[in-house]
Formats: C-alpha cells, sequence, structure tokens
C-alpha cells in the first residue's frame, strides 16, 4: 500500500527511540525520584503506560527537573494517544535540556500527530542539526514538508537520506508516491524500481508500481505486477480488486471475473466489486448474473444512481420490459444524476420504445429562440433536443480540429419553473445548489463552499451573482480560470459559466463580459 512509511509507523518508531530499556522481574520499593523513574520504565516495558506515567509523577513530585520523567512520562502519553499532554512533557524537557536532538525528533513526531506540520519541519531541524548524518530525521522532515505543502522541499530531504542510506527501500518507496501523487508516474516507477532492486520481495513496491503502469495504460506491465504483490502478499485483497479492474480495462472479462469472484468469497468490503462484476457479466451476455449484482450493490450503496440504468438495460436485453422501465424511471427521479447524463438516459429510453417521463420541471430550454447571445463569428452554438445551449469559442483558425485544441467555452442553461423553494435570488447559496444538482458545467462539489463573490449583477428580470474559480492542477500552476453567473427571477433560473485557459483567459474575457449585455431571455 502506497506510504506505508508515514505517521501510522509513529507509534513504533517511538518505541525505538523512547523505550529502549526494560527491567526484569517487579521493581523495589522506590526511594528516590530516579528510583520512581527506573519503576516507571518497567512498567513502560510491559505495555503498562497508566502505571508507568503515575509513577513518574512520584519521581516530578520529588524533583520537578527530572528530565528523563518528562521525556519518558511524554513518550507514554503517545501510547495512549495523548499527544497534548506529550508535547508538554517535551517542552519541559527541551527547556532543560535543550541539547538532547532526541527531544526535538520525538516531539516533531507528536507534531506530526496532531497535523501542526510547521513545528514538525522546526523540531526535525533542529535535530539534523545536532545530527546532519540522521537519515531518520530527514526522512520525517521530509514527510512534514508534503504534508505543508512545501513538494520540492520534501523531495530534497529524500534525496539527503538517500545519500545516507542509498540502499532504503522506504525512501524510494515514499518519494515513489510523491511523484505519483505529482503524476510523475516515470519518476514514480523509476523509485519503485529501485526500491525492489533494493528489496525484490518488497510487495508494498510491485503494488505502487502496478498502480502507475496502469495509470499509464500498460496494462500487461501493471497485471504482472498486480500478480507479484499477491504472490508476496496473499492477504492484500486491493492486489485481487485492483488487477480485476486492469482485466476489465482490457476487456479480458473472464478473468476479471476469476478475482471478483474470489473477492467475493472473501467478502471484501468494497461494495464496487458487484457493480463491476455485474458490467463484465453484462459484456459476456450473462444478463441475470448482471441483474442479480446490481441488485446487491442498490441494496449496499444509496448512491447507485447508475447502477438503475445499467441494470435496467440488462433487463432490457433479457426481455423484461417493464422492469427496465422502472429502473430507468428510477434513475432519472435521482436529482443527482447530472444534464448531460440524464439527457442520455431519456434518449436511450425512446430508442427502446419507451416515452420518458416528464419531467418535475421544464428544465430546459428546448430551442435557441427562447434565448438570444450575441456571440463573435468566432464562437459556435450547439444546442441539444432538451439540453442546456453549448457556445464553445476556439479560434477562428481552430475550427475544424476542435478535438486537437483546448477549447475555451461558455455554457448557458435556463430553468423554467423552478421549485418554490428555490424561488428568489436572495438565497444565493439554494440557488447554486440547485443549479449544480441539474447543469453539467463542470464545477467540483468543493466548489459549492467557496466564498461567493459580492459582485452583484442584473440582467433584464434576472438579478445573481457572480463568481470567480480558478483550477490548478496537482503541482500548483494555474490552469483554468472561469467566470460563472448564476441569475434568477420569481420563476426562473439561469445560469451561465464562461471557461478558458488560464493564458488565454484575459483575451477572451471582454469578448464574454460584453457579450452578456447582450442577453435576452423570451
Amino acid at each position: 500500500m502506497r506510504g506505508k512509511w508515514t505517521i501510522t509507523r509513529i507509534v513504533s518508531l517511538l518505541s525505538i527511540f523512547c523505550v529502549c530499556w526494560s527491567v526484569a522481574g517487579l521493581a523495589l520499593p522506590a526511594q528516590s525520584d530516579a528510583d520512581y523513574v527506573q519503576q516507571a520504565r518497567s512498567f513502560m516495558s510491559k505495555g503498562q503506560y497508566s502505571q508507568a506515567i503515575t509513577s513518574f509523577n512520584r519521581a516530578l513530585s520529588i524533583n520537578r527537573s527530572n528530565v528523563d520523567a518528562y521525556m519518558y512520562r511524554a513518550a507514554s502519553y503517545v501510547q495512549l494517544g495523548k499527544l497534548q499532554e506529550a508535547i508538554v512533557d517535551y517542552d519541559r524537557a527541551i527547556e532543560l535540556a535543550p541539547g538532547n536532538p532526541a527531544l526535538y525528533f520525538n516531539r516533531g513526531l507528536a507534531f506530526m500527530q496532531v497535523e501542526r506540520y510547521t513545528e514538525a519541519v522546526d523540531d526535525f531541524s533542529k535535530a539534523i542539526e545536532h545530527n546532519p548524518q540522521d537519515a531518520d530525521a530527514l526522512i520525517f522532515r521530509a514527510n512534514a514538508y508534503l504534508k505543508d505543502g512545501r513538494m520540492a522541499n520534501g523531495i530534497h530531504d529524500y534525496n539527503m537520506a538517500l545519500k545516507i542510506r542509498p540502499n532504503d527501500t522506504r525512501i524510494f518507496l515514499q518519494r515513489g508516491d510523491v511523484f505519483f501523487d505529482l503524476g510523475n508516474f516515470d519518476g514514480a516507477i523509476k523509485d519503485y524500481t529501485k526500491a525492489l532492486n533494493a528489496d525484490p520481495r518488497n510487495g508494498d513496491a510491485y503494488f505502487n508500481r502496478a498502480n502507475a503502469y496502469y495509470i499509464k495504460r500498460e496494462y500487461n506491465n501493471a497485471v504482472s505486477d498486480f500478480t507479484q504483490a499477491i504472490s508476496l502478499q496473499p492477504d492484500r485483497l486491493d492486489g485481487y480488486y485492483s488487477r480485476a479492474n486492469t482485466y476489465f480495462s482490457m476487456e479480458q472479462y473472464r478473468q476479471a471475473l476469476v478475482d471478483y469472484d474470489y473477492l467475493v468469497s472473501k467478502n471484501f468490503q468494497n461494495p464496487k466489486v458487484y457493480f463491476n462484476r455485474a458490467i463484465a457479466h453484462y459484456q459476456l451476455g450473462r444478463y441475470q448474473k448482471s441483474i442479480d449484482d446490481l441488485t446487491v450493490f442498490i441494496a449496499k450503496d444509496k448512491q447507485a444512481v447508475f447502477a438503475y440504468y445499467n441494470r435496467g438495460q440488462a433487463y432490457y436485453k433479457l426481455g423484461k420490459k417493464q422492469a427496465a422501465y422502472k429502473d430507468y424511471v428510477k434513475c432519472l427521479e435521482d436529482d443527482r444524476l447530472e444534464v448531460e447524463a440524464r439527457v442520455q438516459v431519456r434518449k436511450d429510453m425512446r430508442e427502446m420504445g419507451f416515452q420518458p417521463p416528464p419531467e418535475p420541471f421544464s428544465t430546459f430550454m428546448h430551442s435557441s429562440e427562447d434565448f438570444q447571445f450575441d456571440m463573435p463569428q468566432s464562437w459556435y452554438v450547439k444546442t441539444s433536443d432538451e439540453g442546456s445551449v453549448s457556445i464553445m469559442t476556439v479560434a477562428q483558425n481552430d475550427v475544424g480540429q476542435q478535438d486537437s485544441v483546448v477549447k475555451i467555452g461558455t455554457t448557458c442553461a435556463l430553468m423554467r419553473n423552478v421549485p418554490e423553494q428555490y424561488n428568489g435570488a436572495q438565497d444565493r447559496e439554494s440557488i447554486f445548489r440547485f443549479g449544480l444538482r441539474l447543469i453539467a458545467n463542470g464545477i467540483p462539489e468543493e466548489a459549492i463552499n467557496d466564498i461567493f463573490s459580492e459582485k452583484n449583477h442584473k440582467i433584464g428580470s434576472y438579478s445573481g451573482f457572480r463568481r470567480d474559480i480558478n483550477f490548478q492542477d496537482n503541482a500548483g500552476a494555474k490552469k483554468t480560470r472561469m467566470i460563472q453567473l448564476v441569475l434568477a427571477n420569481s420563476k426562473n433560473l439561469l445560469i451561465i459559466t464562461y471557461e478558458a485557459p488560464h493564458s488565454s483567459f484575459g483575451e477572451y474575457k471582454n469578448i464574454f463580459e460584453k457579450s452578456i449585455k447582450s442577453i435576452k431571455i423570451k
């Protein structure tokens, strides 16, 4: 599993750093603070951390300057999950012994667990100042940097740690994970391969490299690595699941079914195994088996919008048209179904001879006659039968090459007769949430919680607000900019979304804002 050597390993590492002594047998009656500390460490060696803390308390009641008592009581608190108390003890120990690098290292680990990554970086840095060859401090500082969003610093520390431990598998694994998360899959594969060169029986390295191969669509390599991971770690069911999905992507459905069947027999907890197995059965013409699996999936996953659609297709293949119709309707009843998918479901129903049920509201205009938008000639307009008007913008010389260029686009949607609870432009968040559920405009779910701009707009009888959005890639580079207007009057809702690559945004923004003023709604 990627990222295995991370904060989840802190407890065991603390045991290595802090619980290094044990005392055989029962401790003798304590007479001094040193005796109580020895007694407490005996309790720690047996995992009796609460008793250890009691003994440390007694030691400190005798001597408030006993560094060992603070240090090891902090370690006991960590083992009990009382991290704030541990940090307080490390603070006091550091005041008494500021030259002890182990104290900074262990407090850094505690800071990591409470997600105070900047403080963790500072503590690991102090430990490194005392011992520049401390590879563990470099590794954990790298982890803290990554958690703090400082990717380049984290990679630099991994590189420094590798100079000290050039064959440390875990460093290659962790640096490979960073490359993976940054989308540098070739770099990730190289690091996972180096990890395997150092430890040829490392199942995590095979599994992680397989995932990178899968994303690169090098499916044969992915299958080979997933198989190696499974052979080394037979109990890792995610290996079977990932290999099954890879076979599925290769359209080798029978091989995929072998792994899906095994996962079901092992009570694999991810309900998607039933959905995926259902689709594999469908592709092989095993429609009843597909229905059975989709029925299980629907029972396990209450968010299963598309499962009804797929089960409807399987019912139709078996000639069970009434059951198919019910599932299509069930799919359409879920208002989380995005517009493009909703239009496709209704189209499929017509092709199968079904009359789609009326929408609970008149959502979309049916022709551009309802909607006038004065666009430059280099912009072209597409209107679906029951979808929104889509105005895609490309440079004049790009027309006809739309698949090979990054499009600049505007999506406009007008919803007629909006249900009463969403009427009125004053309830901006309700309007926006409603629009998100009904209009496929590419905005991520988390954008719902963005702070809305206070730039109010009015077009005819419509009033509302404008919001500006920046999209970034994993490395933080700006990729796309978007302006969205959410407008409403007493009956209708209008959403206009303008989107362009960040590099060319300014070029088209003025044209767009000028064109907005030409909007007329009939």
